[in-house]
């Protein structure tokens, strides 16, 4: 490349890239960026973060999910925790109360259930933003019911005894749901949900867990979640 050495500006303006705000330059907005004609890239860009045709370059997924072997929900009208990550079964199941959101703090040592939570939560190391999350489910049976997701955050304990408090949850935040009602047909179909976004960013050490409810036990469902979120 020659680069811009004695072309003047007239003839040169149209190879240089800019964002939209022509007397700041970038800030923690982003900003899509044109050349000096004033077509768009697929790019944008802040002090913080660059994104690709609308994908962060960072973008990452995050798993949960169940079989129908798990036997979930079996509880009506509860939040009850589906596994990170496996599709796994576990020896019992852990529930989150019967408000319209999940409960908010969880004492482990009144449930002993140290078992099950290490498979259903989801650690996380580093700050992030929630961009999506997808969920698929299925009923076993012929007839199925109303369902409600939950995407949860909390802060947990991270000391390694009971008298310490080791794994309780506490300051618990909906990060998406749906809390309408998801209504399943049954075993003929599978049910799509993208859920509803309600508080993106999850700061690290916190963790996430992802909760199903039911207004009846005619069925037990298989539940397969995509999680996209970026670094921040």
């Amino acid at each position: 490349m020659a680069g811009l050495t004695g072309v003047k500006p007239s003839a040169s303006y149209k190879s240089l890239l800019r964002v939209n705000d022509s007397t700041n330059g970038i800030d923690s907005s982003l900003e899509v960026v044109e050349d000096g004609a004033g077509t768009d890239s697929p790019i944008k860009v802040s002090t913080t973060n660059v994104t690709v045709l609308d994908h962060q370059v960072n973008t990452q997924y995050a798993y949960f999910g169940v079989s129908s072997a798990g036997g979930l929900p079996n509880i009506i009208d509860t939040h009850q925790v589906i596994p990170f990550f496996t599709m796994a079964i576990t020896s019992g199941v852990l529930s989150l109360g019967n408000s319209s959101n999940p409960a908010t703090t969880l004492d482990l040592s009144s449930v002993n259930q140290a078992d099950d939570l290490a498979t259903y939560l989801w650690y996380i190391p580093d700050d992030i933003t929630v961009d999506a999350v997808h969920v698929w489910s299925g009923a076993s049976a012929e007839t199925g019911g109303s369902l409600t997701f939950h995407l949860m955050s909390f802060v947990i304990d991270t000391s390694d005894d009971a008298a310490g408090g080791g794994g309780d949850l506490s300051s618990g935040t909906v990060i998406a749901d749906h809390t309408g009602t998801v209504d399943s047909d049954g075993y003929e179909a599978t049910i799509y949900k993208s859920l509803t976004i309600q508080s993106a960013n999850i700061d690290a050490g916190r963790v996430g867990l992802f909760t199903i409810a039911c207004d009846t036990l005619s069925a037990d469902y298989g539940v397969n979640v995509t999680v996209k979120y970026h670094l921040r």
